[in-house]
């Protein structure tokens, strides 16, 4: 069974996809959501506004930036074996390899908390 993301967007949000893959941008293009920003890095000039999405792979630190940012931030989960990891994958190598995608709220905790770990 296929996974479908449902994208609620107000009417000026945009839906910014991060890769610099195109098996990746292959694959998003197959889901039914409607992607207005291909970009292969978030930069200042080209960057999400409060109530857009983000759909990709990006550090946690990010991740926590653009959430506090109010942007919501979902991932591109890919199950890559060992042999295939660090290669260019087409789209019906991601298609074998269990893609999906999960929304996630990332916040950085104080580092002058004390650790509740």
């Amino acid at each position: 069974m296929q996974q479908r993301m449902t994208l609620l967007q107000t009417s000026n949000a945009s839906c910014w996809f991060v890769s610099r893959h195109k098996g990746s941008i292959d694959w998003i293009n197959t889901q039914n959501i409607k992607v207005d920003h291909y970009v292969s890095h978030l930069e200042q000039q080209n960057y999400p506004q409060r109530g857009d999405t983000v759909i990709g792979n990006l550090p946690v630190q990010l991740i926590a930036q653009l959430n506090q940012q109010g942007v919501r931030f979902i991932n591109l989960d890919l199950h890559i074996p060992p042999e295939l990891r660090g290669k260019e994958l087409a789209l019906n190598e991601i298609e074998q390899n269990a893609p999906s995608l999960s929304e996630f709220l990332v916040w950085k905790v104080d580092s002058d908390a004390p650790s509740q770990v």
